[in-house]
């Protein structure tokens, strides 16, 4: 039987249409389960998402964050490229049509419950937003859960002002307050 060497850097695929694929795995036995995303080319032209490339110059790759979306934006996820190098790293062969890749640990999610069975990627709704971020529609195996949200504590009453009544006078500063009381209503 023939061996093939495999290649260090994943390629990513060269589908053309823009599409988004999502899909959960388990990455081991000890490891937490992982949400796969793959964004075609034409989806990261249509975002301008600037890859740089890397020192190898055999890559280009961008940093994005993932926003989990709660309340009014339960049931979608939305992808902002950001400029401080932190995020997910994303990443794809330093040529024309290839998609971008990578991989969201199910730990890092606070607000959404993800099925038992491991899905294979598949497409899923999306918009690019004015402000170039990606908006996602949580596909049925990715699902919000509303118990994660704390709800907001009502607003704690001021607190009472000082009046005459709360403070404690002894009997003389009674009696001095109660003269000047008298000889105002003279």
């Amino acid at each position: 039987m023939a061996f093939v060497k495999v290649s260090k850097s994943a390629v990513g695929s060269k589908f053309s249409v823009p599409e988004i694929r999502m899909g959960s795995h388990l990455q081991s036995n000890k490891v937490n389960r992982g949400i796969y995303f793959s964004i075609s080319a034409s989806v990261v032209e249509q975002a301008k998402w600037i890859l740089v490339g890397t020192d190898s110059g055999t890559r280009e790759k961008a940093n994005i964050d993932v926003l989990e979306g709660t309340g009014d934006d339960a049931g979608f996820l939305m992808l902002v490229q950001t400029s401080d190098g932190t995020g997910y790293s994303v990443g794809r062969e330093k040529s024309k049509g290839m998609s971008v890749a990578f991989a969201v640990s199910y730990a890092r999610m606070k607000h959404y419950v993800l099925n038992e069975l491991p899905i294979e990627p598949h497409s899923v709704n999306f918009t690019i937003e004015a402000d170039n971020s990606i908006l996602i529609e949580c596909p049925d195996w990715l699902r919000y859960n509303p118990l994660s949200v704390k709800e907001e504590a009502p607003p704690s009453p001021p607190p009472p002002t000082a009046t005459v009544h709360d403070m404690r006078l002894n009997r003389q500063e009674r009696r001095a307050i109660g003269k000047r009381v008298a000889s105002r209503l003279k």
